[in-house]
């Protein structure tokens, strides 16, 4: 019974304190601003190699298979990522500010559907107009009315009347 007790209470020393438990909450909750992987296993080996583990170039070369240029940039990033999320949003639209590489996605991808090839020459409807909108009504000789003309005519007439109320 005696070994039991001592076994227990030596358990119990060993656990970590409520200030431990919350430090790593943290750190959990900043590596989950990075989204990639890649960047966060990149911090990680990287932060292990800081305190005494395998090298971080070897890490890159044997596990990763990249070489160590491309991980300490991916760590980079996943550093940045988390000062970003600890600062705050600084800059609302400006996500790729430190990220030095090329966009691997489309920078307008709500509007690719727009700029297609066949934009212009769809056969379904484009417009919230219905194609027979500006359908004529009334078909006879005079087909080719034009408001202009319409205008000058009464612009004329009212011309023609002032001329003779003035005489």
């Amino acid at each position: 019974m005696a070994d039991e007790r001592k076994a227990f209470w030596e358990r119990i020393a060993s656990m970590p304190s409520a200030a431990e438990i919350s430090a790593m909450e943290a750190i959990f909750d900043w590596l989950k601003a990075t989204d990639d992987d890649a960047e966060r296993r990149a911090l990680w080996a990287w932060a292990r190699a800081k305190a005494g583990g395998k090298s971080f170039r070897r890490w890159c070369f044997k596990v990763e298979g990249i070489h160590p240029q491309t991980g300490r940039r991916r760590k980079d990033r996943a550093l940045q990522r988390i000062s970003d999320h600890l600062a705050g949003k600084r800059d609302l639209h400006d996500e790729t500010r430190e990220i030095r590489l090329l966009h691997h996605t489309h920078e307008i991808s709500d509007v690719s559907a727009t700029i297609t090839e066949d934009a212009g020459e769809r056969d379904s409807l484009n417009s919230w107009i219905a194609d027979g909108a500006f359908a004529k009504i009334l078909s006879s000789e005079h087909d080719d009315f034009s408001w202009a003309a319409k205008r000058n005519e009464m612009r004329r007439q009212r011309e023609a009347q002032r001329r003779k109320q003035a005489a």
